[in-house]
């Protein structure tokens, strides 16, 4: 430990500043890659980094032909920082709340072209929580359920929206609505010009199917008695993509499917068996408590719903 580190114990502006562009720097994978985001010149940057090394007295990261690694220090500041961060921002938010204000930022996960039932009133939700409380900045990012799990957790999220099949502890369920799935074959698969007369479960049965994120639950639609996944897609654009192919079948939300049903890409299969309801879940965390801005969301959220 250098003597400079000694002095850190107060931070300034300056530090903070620093400890976000480092932060930056580690979420964006690298040098080059967050030169965009902060808006800074290369040898710019590269003091920045230096300078916080300097202040703390321990060695970040290694950069240079061998690329971007984090030292384990390294990973430590950062993870110690995230900490600071959050820290800060509730403070500014109870300040801010005990002058009648709110701000802070709001961060939302959502699975990829999810489409809502317009009973939920989602967006009215957002629409009115944007004009009550100007000062919020909200955040949205498009996520995988499994990167939506692991961001709440550790506090990237606020608020995450979309299909989780698994039940996980430190989950809370702020609500709970159904979007109708229906299985899809596209233009160019063999069933895509068959009769629905002519349609039977063993021909759904033999097909080849692509797996994603939306599935009917456990004895409903035609769950159990289709083959075993061909091919899958994390995304549900990926999914739709394989549907297209011609060479899958896949269920899909009815309301995300329709642009392609409405243009003869795709059609439902047996609809009248094979479709059914699948639950959409607006989570959070349940610790730490809820900041102002989370717990100002989730009221709207309620009041919405009453």
């Amino acid at each position: 430990m250098t003597p400079q580190s000694a002095h850190f114990g107060r931070l300034g502006a300056a530090d903070i500043r620093l400890l976000r562009t480092f932060a930056t720097v580690v979420e964006h994978g690298g040098f080059t890659e967050a030169l965009e985001a902060l808006a800074v010149a290369p040898s710019t940057l590269s003091t920045d980094i230096g300078n916080l090394e300097k202040r703390l007295g321990v060695r970040l990261c290694g950069r240079g032909r061998g690329g971007f690694r984090l030292t384990e220090r390294g990973r430590e500041i950062y993870q110690e920082s995230l900490v600071l961060f959050a820290a800060m921002e509730v403070f500014e938010a109870k300040v801010a709340a005990m002058k009648g204000r709110l701000i802070g930022e709001l961060r939302i996960g959502l699975i990829d072209n999810s489409v809502f039932d317009p009973a939920t009133r989602l967006p009215g939700t957002i629409a009115r929580f944007a004009e009550r409380y100007p000062d919020v900045h909200i955040a949205v990012s498009v996520l995988s359920p499994e990167e939506i799990e692991e961001a709440l957790p550790a506090g990237r999220l606020d608020l995450g929206i979309g299909v989780f099949p698994r039940k996980r502890a430190g989950f809370a369920n702020v609500a709970v609505f159904s979007e109708m799935l229906d299985l899809y074959c596209g233009r160019d698969h063999a069933l895509f010009s068959r009769a629905p007369d002519r349609l039977a479960e063993a021909d759904l049965a033999d097909a080849a199917l692509a797996k994603g994120i939306y599935l009917p639950p456990p004895g409903q639609g035609l769950r159990g008695l289709l083959a075993a996944p061909g091919a899958s897609a994390q995304q549900a654009e990926g999914l739709a993509f394989l549907i297209q192919s011609g060479r899958f079948i896949g269920y899909l939300p009815r309301r995300y499917a329709a642009i392609w049903v409405d243009a003869g890409l795709m059609r439902p299969l047996l609809p009248e068996i094979a479709s059914c309801a699948t639950k959409f879940h607006i989570i959070t965390h349940q610790e730490p408590e809820p900041s102002p801005v989370l717990r100002a969301f989730l009221e709207e959220l309620r009041g919405q719903a009453g």
